[in-house]
């Protein structure tokens, strides 16, 4: 049966649809925004990650160069006192071709392990293959020498068991401290690394931050 609404309750009726429908509307945009604002918080969080991820070794979980070099251009930019230490595990590719990358790798690990502890506190970087390189901000040549000696020594003590076999190697390495004199951000790490260089030529298992003495024992 067709039931006549009165004028008053015909407008009830369209005022509760109104109402009804733009309280739906705002709850539908409510809940439209807040999973925008959710998923656009996802994706922030995802891409931090991998900007990190990106910045760093997968194998030792140090910074890579990507992750180092602003480290060093801030310190530059900034006019800090800091040091950089390029070190290098000396002999690496014998060892690899002898026991395995497999080997190889964990030897790495466990070296890199050793300078994060000795030099706890400063970034740490793999700078390439078995290269690494430690950024002292803060720290004179002085300073960041002597930390490195003590890796030196540790390294050259440490003992890296593969199955049945017993794995020691040594490192070399070159010091630099950053200079006003210097105009590039690299100058004290090109400097590093070619008395790192003058190290591997110069028997080994030595820290070099002059182009005089070597610190440590060199190895024949």
């Amino acid at each position: 049966p067709i039931v006549k609404l009165s004028a008053s309750t015909t407008k009830g009726f369209f005022v509760f649809y109104a109402v009804s429908m733009f309280v739906s509307i705002i709850a539908y945009c409510y809940i439209y925004v807040s999973e925008v604002q959710r998923i656009q918080a996802d994706l922030i969080i995802k891409n931090s990650e991998l900007m990190a991820d990106a910045r760093k070794d997968p194998l030792t979980g140090l910074l890579n160069r990507r992750g180092f070099m602003p480290l060093v251009k801030t310190c530059v930019k900034e006019n800090k006192l800091f040091s950089v230490a390029m070190c290098d595990i000396d002999n690496f590719k014998h060892v690899n071709d002898t026991y395995g990358h497999d080997a190889g790798d964990m030897i790495l690990r466990n070296i890199t392990a050793i300078i994060q502890r000795e030099a706890n506190g400063y970034d740490v970087c793999r700078w390439g293959g078995e290269e690494i390189i430690v950024l002292f901000d803060g720290l004179d040549i002085n300073k960041a020498t002597h930390i490195m000696e003590l890796v030196r020594q540790s390294v050259e003590k440490y003992v890296t068991v593969v199955g049945d076999k017993e794995i020691k190697v040594t490192m070399t390495i070159g010091v630099e401290q950053h200079r006003m004199s210097y105009h590039e951000v690299d100058d004290a790490i090109k400097i590093a690394d070619n008395r790192l260089y003058y190290g591997k030529t110069h028997g080994k298992n030595v820290v070099i931050n002059s182009w005089r003495k070597p610190i440590g024992l060199p190895m024949g």
